[in-house]
């Protein structure tokens, strides 16, 4: 497990990712600044609005961001549903690992639910599942009213 004191970037695997409009959302846009595409270690499943990533053998398709501004993790840990204090009830943990090709170490969130039943991602992609699956408008509109308001 890497040092979480070099953990100074944050991969983003989902709807976090640059094309879309989470990060404004969650108001960290101007708090991270995109690196890179990178691929992270996991298994990607689709949970209807967003992805969940487990640990895993395969390579996930993602962005490394460095973090501009450290107080984008409370942000980003409120949006993802992570509660350092009761780990066990958060839905997603928040760890620092290194990326597949061992150049970074990052942030990561992994998902915190049994995965049993869920809908294995193929092509590891968010967003290539995203474009295959789904041709409703509304769909930004309907995932950002799932979602906690992290200022809120």
């Amino acid at each position: 497990m890497p040092d979480t004191d070099d953990c100074r970037h944050i991969v983003f695997y989902g709807s976090l990712m640059a094309d879309f409009p989470t990060q404004d959302h969650v108001g960290v846009r101007a708090m991270v600044a995109l690196v890179r595409p990178c691929l992270v270690w996991g298994r990607l499943y689709d949970l209807g609005s967003y992805p969940g990533l487990a640990p895993g053998q395969r390579r996930v398709a993602a962005e490394l961001y460095r973090l501009v501004d450290p107080a984008a993790l409370a942000l980003l840990d409120r949006f993802e549903d992570y509660d350092p204090q009761n780990p066990g009830g958060s839905e997603y943990l928040r760890q620092c690992a290194s990326l597949a090709d061992g150049s970074e170490q990052a942030w990561v969130y992994y998902f915190n639910r049994p995965t049993e039943g869920l809908r294995l991602i193929e092509g590891d992609s968010w967003a290539a599942h995203l474009g295959r699956r789904r041709a409703d408008q509304g769909f930004w509109r309907d995932f950002l009213g799932q979602r906690p308001d992290p200022v809120g």
